[in-house]
């Protein structure tokens, strides 16, 4: 089977979560979610070397989606269901990349 991946970003851990338990309905694999310091925020990093923080179901993916998002979505979905997958991350609030 096809898989595609996506990446998104969202603006709360809630309207991710909720998207990767939609996204696992349409047998969704390799979820990466990544909390991602914003400038606004006190948790910025100063040493680069110091990652953000991550919960990985399984694999990795690729890159961060968005920097200026608060949370990262990476999730592989089988190619027939990718457009599928995209509506569920917009509904949910994500903004693809």
């Amino acid at each position: 089977m096809e898989m595609q991946s996506l990446h998104a970003a969202f603006n709360s851990q809630e309207e991710a979560e909720s998207a990767i338990r939609k996204l696992s309905a349409l047998r969704g694999d390799q979820f990466r979610l990544e909390k991602i310091p914003s400038a606004e925020s006190d948790e910025i990093f100063t040493d680069s070397a110091q990652p953000a923080f991550s919960v990985e179901a399984s694999g990795t993916l690729g890159e961060i989606a968005s920097p200026k998002a608060l949370y990262s979505l990476s999730v592989n979905v089988p190619g027939s269901a990718t457009e599928q997958a995209r509506s569920v991350i917009r509904d949910a609030g994500g903004i693809l990349s």
